[in-house]
């Protein structure tokens, strides 16, 4: 989290120059309000222009609205590497009006949502490749044909070899401790 993330800003400050931005995905449940953080934690951090530009562009490109904004309620990950000198930006897709869930018991996985996932997944591909000029989009995520039957590999069981723990048919539903147990003894 956020105190990780400062002590390997501290750790590795002066090392990354242009070349390098850091964008932080976090809180991504409510896609409608996508947004590049201007600055987190009222203000006392603030995102780099630059990157925040890199960030709406990709979506414009990949037609998901996304706005420019404070965020008021939190600091992502990203916080500690800008006030350390570091380009980077936080994009976030979570109500102003702060959900239930927000940093509670609730914030489970069943509150995530896979379009936004989805679609954020997406931009983080399009920032890679407007920053960097490369196409990362990797096979899996290309439509591809069906396996037929035979494209399925068929796995043989394995034999049972001498010192293997015992098969299901073989346990006697004894309680163990797991020490070797010899029934003659």
């Amino acid at each position: 989290g956020v105190q990780g993330a400062k002590a390997w800003a501290e750790a590795h400050k002066g090392e990354y120059g242009d070349e390098t931005v850091f964008v932080s995905l976090h809180l991504l449940r409510e896609l409608n309000c996508l947004n590049v953080d201007k600055g987190e934690m009222f203000g006392f951090s603030k995102g780099d222009p630059e990157v925040a530009q890199l960030v709406l562009k990709a979506a414009e490109e990949i037609d998901i609205p996304c706005k420019n904004r404070m965020n008021l309620h939190c600091a992502s990950d990203c916080a500690p590497l800008t006030q350390a000198g570091m380009k980077g930006a936080s994009v976030n897709a979570i109500s102003s009006k702060l959900p239930d869930y927000f940093r509670t018991r609730y914030d489970t996985y069943d509150n995530l949502s896979e379009d936004c996932l989805g679609a954020c997944f997406e931009l983080a591909l399009q920032i890679v490749k407007d920053f960097s000029g490369e196409d990362i989009r990797f096979e899996f995520l290309r439509p591809q044909a069906e396996p037929s039957e035979e494209d399925i590999p068929v796995e043989e069981p394995l034999p049972e070899e001498e010192g293997e723990a015992p098969t299901s048919d073989a346990y006697d539903g004894a309680e163990h401790d797991g020490a070797a147990h010899d029934a003659d003894a």
